[in-house]
């Protein structure tokens, strides 16, 4: 199978590698600097009880490259949900040999915008459970080995799993009428503290060790229940991970003994790894994922007419600290303002 992996992140490698090892050609496409520095680096991914080192991977920068080295039968899109409008705008003037593409980005719009592209039966979902960081370009560790959830119209997705199977990647099919149900439950686990972190730079233990700051967790996570019920769309369970037990014990469950359950729980699934949008804050990214997490569950909600007062205090706030709107150190160490702060709001 010839598979164009739209992105060499943590994500994008990982995959990328994980099916060029099980036999498929595989192109990354990406920035020309990053191209540049794999092609002379190699990639090298740490897997769980193995390695893979790719030392000559094929990239290309530019969709004439895509043009030149076609046909695939396999796209896959692995860039940041903020990199995805962008992308798209420059496949438009290829999209008559563009292959079906999978999408394995965080949030729950970009297979909406790719369908404008490429088509409905073309379009399939993905969400990747699988822990990974990437400690650089081009070197990617699998922490925890869970699977990737999948869903889709188009004929290829049997074999596509089979592949993905064949790789040790842990892939499971969804019934297409959960394509939503999945990505928004994947969303679930991706919300679980993210935001938070980044805005106190604080641990995701020490947060829900602190019942103030559970209590924010646990309203965030009510709100896009909320958002997703009037979807019409259900919480399921991604590959080895219990979304709909987490979702309840937030929701449903006394705050006095969620909270310790959760906090073990989140430790033990976290480990040392520190949540994405605390590492983009780290590293300085001018633009956030939480436009398309927290942000989403917001103008959902809006859309639907259910209050999301919390997820639109994390996304703003968030936001503005990303683009330096507001100092970065606001709320650094400071939960009784953060608190103060979000009471304030209507």
């Amino acid at each position: 199978m010839r598979i164009l992996n739209f992105g060499a992140g943590a994500v994008g490698t990982y995959i990328g590698c994980s099916l060029k090892k099980a036999g498929a050609n595989v192109v990354f496409f990406d920035r020309p600097d990053t191209c540049a520095s794999i092609r002379q680096n190699g990639l090298h991914v740490k897997l769980v009880k193995d390695e893979i080192h790719i030392h000559h991977p094929e990239c290309a920068s530019t969709v004439s490259e895509i043009r030149d080295i076609k046909p695939f039968d396999l796209g896959i899109m692995a860039v940041k949900s903020f990199d995805t409008a962008g992308l798209l705008q420059q496949l438009e003037t290829i999209v008559g040999i563009l292959p079906p593409v999978l999408s394995l980005q965080n949030g729950v719009e970009n297979e909406g915008l790719i369908q404008n592209v490429i088509g409905v039966e073309k379009t399939l979902y993905g969400s990747v459970a699988t822990a990974i960081f990437r400690s650089r370009t081009g070197e990617v560790a699998v922490e925890r080995l869970r699977g990737i959830g999948m869903a889709g119209q188009a004929s290829i997705l049997p074999e596509i799993i089979t592949l993905f199977n064949i790789a040790n990647l842990r892939a499971k099919q969804f019934a297409y009428e959960d394509a939503l149900s999945m990505k928004w439950s994947k969303m679930i686990s991706n919300l679980l503290t993210n935001a938070q972190a980044a805005i106190l730079q604080m641990s995701p233990a020490a947060i829900m060790n602190d019942p103030r700051l559970f209590a924010v967790e646990a309203q965030q996570m009510i709100e896009v229940s909320n958002v997703m019920h009037s979807l019409g769309l259900r919480i399921l369970d991604i590959p080895h991970t219990p979304v709909k037990i987490m979702t309840w014990l937030f929701t449903r469950f006394p705050r006095v003994l969620a909270r310790p359950i959760m906090a073990r729980s989140a430790g033990k699934a976290r480990g040392e790894k520190l949540p994405s949008l605390l590492l983009d804050i780290k590293a300085g990214r001018k633009y956030s994922e939480v436009h398309y997490l927290n942000g989403a569950v917001a103008r959902f909600g809006e859309q639907t007419g259910v209050e999301t007062p919390v997820n639109r205090f994390l996304n703003d706030t968030l936001q503005k600290i990303a683009s330096g709107e507001i100092d970065g150190q606001i709320y650094t160490g400071k939960p009784e303002r953060f608190l103060a702060d979000l009471a304030d709001k209507p």
